[in-house]
């Protein structure tokens, strides 16, 4: 007796790990958006251009639409 997966079995595992990567992924852009805010109220309160910010930010919310989990491009942080 030995364990014996179908195609089905296969396709589950698959879905399951990435859906698995996909909350990592999430996990690990929770704290970039909340610093980008944190940017974003700092520059505008002190008057300051906030635009490279604002982009990075709707970069970092807009990564997840079709990503790639196997292949993760994080947008560049503004300096």
């Amino acid at each position: 007796m030995g364990n014996h997966f179908d195609a089905e079995d296969l396709k589950n595992l698959d879905a399951m790990t990435n859906e698995m990567k996909l909350q990592d992924i999430r996990f690990q852009r929770k704290p970039l958006l909340e610093e980008a805010d944190h940017k974003i109220w700092t520059l505008e309160d002190k008057g300051s251009d906030a635009s490279a910010w604002k982009s990075y930010r709707a970069q970092l919310r807009d990564m997840m639409a079709g990503i790639d989990v196997n292949n993760i491009t994080w947008p560049t942080r503004p300096t």
